[in-house]
């Protein structure tokens, strides 16, 4: 995936003073005083704080040719890094398939140990009366049945949750280099920045051209990671801005047609 096939750019949220477009063969927009039109909108995002406001978003503009040499870097920086761990993630993949296999197998012949215990000792009971020691001796070879196919299946088990952490931890490193903050670290040539209101509103003046709008949500209180960010190529016009919706429709990872970085092929 190359950064330039991310770019067939059309918002389609019908502006007229700030579109999205493609970018241009070469050269970038020009960077000027912030004055002129600008852009507006609001951000919708699913997580909510305790009060009922939503997370407040920073938002910064970036030059289209700026944000196009970083994006260069960052898709080089994790195609190179998915490359060195891939012969880890299959043989992962594998090790951790083959230990749910065993866990599931040493959990059923536990399972079945179990069922001939009981048959077993019940068995016993209905024949006629035998020699105590015989009694004594058919249920501590049963007991040890158990506890073998018991003591399998636990280290089973517990291999097979190790192997799962093991993929989980590979798989975790993958999924930064599809998240929204790896690509906005590192902006350079920010021309304008707006912060969300409670309400998610933003509204920011820069001069017509074509950007990078960049938004990442921090989370919300208590949570981990990062709730959404845009990454978004806008062209702004002369004239008053009509609002951009940034939503799920059209936030990092939806691939949408405006959308900076696809990700779908970093897996």
């Amino acid at each position: 995936m190359g950064h330039r096939g991310a770019l067939p750019l059309l918002l389609a949220l019908g502006l007229s003073s700030c579109t999205c477009a493609p970018a241009p063969g070469s050269g970038g927009a020009r960077v000027e005083p912030p004055n002129g039109p600008g852009l507006k909108g609001r951000v919708v995002v699913t997580s909510r704080e305790p009060d009922g406001t939503v997370p407040i978003l920073e938002l910064r503009v970036i030059p289209e040719a700026a944000m196009m040499e970083l994006v260069t870097i960052r898709l080089g920086e994790a195609r190179s890094a998915l490359a060195r761990i891939a012969a880890a993630r299959a043989q992962a993949r594998q090790e951790a398939a083959a230990a749910l296999a065993e866990a599931d197998r040493t959990s059923q012949a536990w399972k079945a140990a179990n069922d001939n215990d009981l048959y077993r000792r019940i068995e016993v009971q209905l024949r006629r009366p035998r020699d105590p020691r015989q009694v004594t001796g058919v249920h501590e070879e049963l007991l040890a049945k158990k506890k073998a196919a018991y003591s399998r299946a636990t280290q089973a088990a517990r291999r097979s949750e190790e192997k799962e952490r093991a993929l989980d931890d590979l798989e975790r490193d993958v999924r930064q280099f599809r998240e929204a903050r790896f690509y906005a670290q590192g902006l350079t040539s920010v021309v304008a920045t707006a912060r969300t209101d409670p309400s998610g509103n933003f509204e920011v003046r820069l001069p017509a051209g074509r950007y990078a709008l960049v938004a990442v949500a921090e989370p919300a209180s208590g949570q981990g990671a990062a709730v959404a960010g845009w990454l978004l190529w806008v062209e702004v016009r002369e004239g008053a801005p009509e609002p951009i919706l940034l939503d799920q429709r059209n936030r990092h990872g939806s691939d949408c047609d405006a959308c900076v970085v696809t990700v779908k092929e970093l897996s």
